[in-house]
């Protein structure tokens, strides 16, 4: 029964790196002419979680898992 015990805390801790939270951090700009987006909202997708981009279009976003995907709106863009 140990053994058991012992053998499944092991794939357990082989799995958690798979199912870690992740920061994701980056910059919303212009398809057109480059220029920054601020106050984009960027939420992952099915969730309530989210955040918006500052003046110069940068955003950080925590609780990201892999496999999430981010969208991004924005007035006056698509």
């Amino acid at each position: 029964m140990n053994n058991l015990i012992i053998l499944s805390n092991f794939l357990l801790s082989l799995a958690a790196p798979l199912m870690a939270q992740q920061n994701v951090r980056g910059a919303i700009l212009d398809h057109d002419d480059r220029k920054p987006v601020s106050k984009a909202s960027i939420l992952i997708q099915s969730t309530t979680r989210g955040t918006v981009s500052r003046d110069d279009g940068h955003f950080s976003l925590d609780g990201v898992y892999p496999g999430d995907t981010l969208t991004v709106t924005h007035l006056g863009h698509p």
